[in-house]
């Protein structure tokens, strides 16, 4: 924290200054020895140390906080993967429960144009709900999280974006590759194995 000279450092919730903040014309390491003396002619005791320019020392406090949202960047990405990963099982599995059905479908003429379009709509329907739920908690969460975020803003539509667009293509995936592998099933077979 950096606190003007003025303020009263004595009284009850003011932290005793650390850092001296001097503005200078040029290479601030090039006053370092002026500034010494300056300080040493009001108090010869005075300590003075670690004289470096104030972006190092900004960057300096700043770099464990970078750390820890880098690392929570990662787990935001795994935790993205997971996601996505769990959203293409569970619509898998339950396109792989729908093979009679789709069988039956083909069996009484349906073209497979018109099942995959189904399936696809009923999967995705299920992508939307859950993209718009999680959109209204991110809203609500982002006044809770704002203090946590580093060169993102709230609400950043980049990153919404790219969420929905990861988890959109997955439940698309997820529904196209069984409801084509049924499709493709003699439904005669189909019918028979149930």
């Amino acid at each position: 924290m950096y606190f003007p000279r003025t303020q009263a450092f004595g009284a009850q919730g003011y932290f005793t200054p650390r850092d001296l903040a001097v503005k200078v014309g040029g290479n601030p390491l090039d006053f370092a020895a002026a500034l010494r003396k300056a300080v040493w002619s009001g108090d010869r005791n005075q300590p003075v140390s670690d004289v470096q320019p104030l972006e190092r020392l900004v960057t300096r406090r700043l770099t464990a906080q970078k750390e820890q949202l880098w690392l929570l960047g990662s787990f935001a990405g795994i935790s993205l993967l997971l996601a996505a990963l769990g959203l293409y099982g569970l619509l898998s599995y339950l396109v792989v429960q729908r093979t009679r059905d789709i069988g039956l479908r083909m069996t009484l003429g349906a073209r497979r144009s018109v099942v995959l379009a189904e399936v696809l709509r009923n999967g995705l329907k299920l992508v939307a709900i859950g993209l718009a739920v999680g959109a209204v908690a991110a809203a609500v969460l982002t006044r809770v999280t704002e203090s946590l975020l580093f060169g993102v803003k709230p609400g950043d539509i980049g990153t919404d974006g790219v969420v929905a667009c990861v988890l959109s293509v997955t439940g698309a995936v997820a529904c196209a590759v069984p409801a084509l592998r049924a499709t493709r099933i003699d439904p005669a077979v189909t019918l028979r194995s149930e």
